[in-house]
């Protein structure tokens, strides 16, 4: 009888202990992958209030597996390459190629190119429109200007004179 309480015991530890790791791989995935920052906090919080099956639910319910196969099925395709006229600008020589003024975005560079896939571009420049009276006119002008294509990421417009010259 002594071997069957001491058989429930490591039961009881293995349990807890599987409980235990698949909530931080849980919290760790939702904290990681979730675009909106609340759906992130209620997965976190639904796997840590409820033990065990917080965490079983999320990997069924909260995993986007239609990202995943999309990946899966453009795994074939080359990765993002810069096009041939683009010079990669490499986290050790950006100090260089910045200006004296943004020499603090050094370690963000370096931050980035740890965590993204991608090359920055030497080139690129940044304008701050504080306010529709400044944006509104520069968005619409650079829409008139494209060659190939528009991507045109905002809020809703109204069906005013604003909105229907976009």
């Amino acid at each position: 009888m002594n071997w069957l309480h001491q058989l429930a015991n490591v039961w009881e530890y293995l349990v807890a202990g599987l409980t235990l790791l698949l909530s931080i791989i849980g919290s760790a995935h939702a904290l990681l992958h979730k675009r909106d920052p609340r759906a992130a906090t209620l997965w976190v919080g639904f796997i840590w209030f409820v033990p065990l099956a917080g965490a079983v639910l999320y990997f069924i319910l909260g995993v986007n597996r239609i990202k995943r196969r999309a990946l899966f099925l453009r795994g074939h395709l080359a990765s993002f390459r810069a096009g041939q006229g683009a010079d990669a600008a490499s986290p050790a020589n950006v100090e260089a190629l910045l200006p004296a003024a943004a020499a603090h975005l050094t370690p963000l560079v370096n931050a980035t190119a740890k965590v993204l896939n991608r090359p920055l571009l030497a080139g690129n420049r940044l304008e701050v429109l504080v306010n529709g009276d400044e944006a509104y006119p520069a968005m619409l002008e650079a829409i008139a200007q494209a060659r190939h294509s528009i991507t045109l990421s905002t809020y809703i417009f109204d069906r005013d004179a604003a909105g229907l010259a976009f």
